[in-house]
């Protein structure tokens, strides 16, 4: 059955989740470049790299990654982000577009974060 028509809930509900998915996608991509160039990124089958010239590398990788199943877990992580936020600014009248920019990017840059700082936890790989 569709969502009702005549209110809209259910398409801006399913609007919300999309966008938070594929905000949460996009910035992916920068958030691993910003990391290689100010700290560093993994790529693989060369290792950890940083500084300018690793930039485009990084960008491989984060689509490399993200082939391997990260697009899914940023998605879905992104689309929980978008409804939540989506009901929450129902409820208080404030638009819900610039938080859930804010909120996918920190969860972009947590990701990425996390790959960065992988071997600390688990050990070299």
């Amino acid at each position: 059955m569709l969502p009702d028509q005549t209110r809209g809930n259910g398409w801006i509900v399913l609007r919300a989740a999309v966008l938070g998915a594929l905000l949460t996608i996009g910035l992916a991509f920068p958030s691993a470049a910003l990391l290689a160039l100010a700290y560093r990124f993994p790529v693989p089958f060369a290792g950890y790299e940083s500084g300018l010239a690793a930039v485009p590398h990084a960008l491989l990788a984060a689509a490399f990654y993200g082939v391997l199943g990260g697009f899914w877990a940023l998605g879905l992580a992104g689309s929980v982000a978008g409804v939540l936020i989506q009901h929450a600014a129902e409820r208080s009248g404030r638009r819900p577009f610039p938080l859930t920019c804010g909120v996918a990017a920190a969860i972009a840059f947590a990701a990425t974060l996390s790959m960065s700082v992988l071997d600390k936890v688990i050990g070299p790989w």
